[in-house]
């Protein structure tokens, strides 16, 4: 017994000065300008968002491959870093590649200013096509769904339920498709990853006003 409660003491003590030394590298970066801090007041239109958890990275060398990361304490709980400040979404998609490139491939353009932002220009997104797989050009400012699935029958929206709110259109072809709810184009991209790593891997994006009419209640 006494040998369990010196294992354990001994694997409590490891862990804990492991979360010190990763903290301690976080606060190092912070020191050195390679993490700044963003208030509410700090943030720009759009940036680029690389990692959203409830505590900063145990590894640091997460961020090696980028100049200056954006440290922020988000409203829902979480902590976000972001790379770059940009005023339109245009300016952002220019560097999106090239930090994707740099091993964040998840990441993905956001809007911080909400309804403040001033209209961008339309920007081609390689990861966003349509149905047979063509380009789409997002607008920032539209509105998009993501289609789940289609159907010769209709299904009850529940089976949808790891989705989250979905909505049923029956087109003229008297096929019924399901779509996420309505967003902006600032946001579809990172949407539309999600709903892959849920297993829909053939969902893809649509102009809501090419569906709407059509729309079940």
């Amino acid at each position: 017994m006494k040998n369990y409660i010196l294992a354990l003491a001994l694997v409590s003590s490891f862990a804990f000065a492991t979360a010190t030394n990763a903290q301690s590298s976080v606060d190092e970066l912070r020191t050195s300008k390679r993490i700044a801090s963003w208030t509410d007041a700090d943030l720009p239109v759009y940036s680029i968002q690389i990692s959203a958890a409830h505590s900063a990275p145990d590894d640091v060398s997460f961020f090696k491959n980028l100049d200056v990361v954006y440290e922020y304490a988000s409203p829902d709980g979480l902590i976000k870093y972001y790379y770059g400040k940009f005023s339109t979404y245009a300016e952002a998609n220019k560097s999106l590649a090239s930090v994707r490139k740099n091993g964040f491939k998840e990441a993905f353009i956001v809007n911080l200013r909400g309804g403040s932002a001033k209209p961008s220009a339309v920007s081609k997104v390689d990861k966003i096509v349509t149905t047979g797989g063509k380009p789409l050009e997002l607008d920032p400012n539209t509105d998009y769904v993501i289609q789940v699935g289609a159907y010769r029958y209709p299904l009850y929206i529940s089976f949808f339920d790891n989705v989250g709110e979905v909505y049923e259109y029956r087109l003229n072809d008297k096929i019924f498709r399901y779509t996420t709810k309505p967003m902006k184009g600032s946001s579809v991209e990172a949407e539309l990853a999600r709903v892959k790593s849920l297993g829909y891997d053939k969902a893809f994006v649509v102009e809501y006003s090419l569906y709407q009419p059509y729309k079940i209640e």
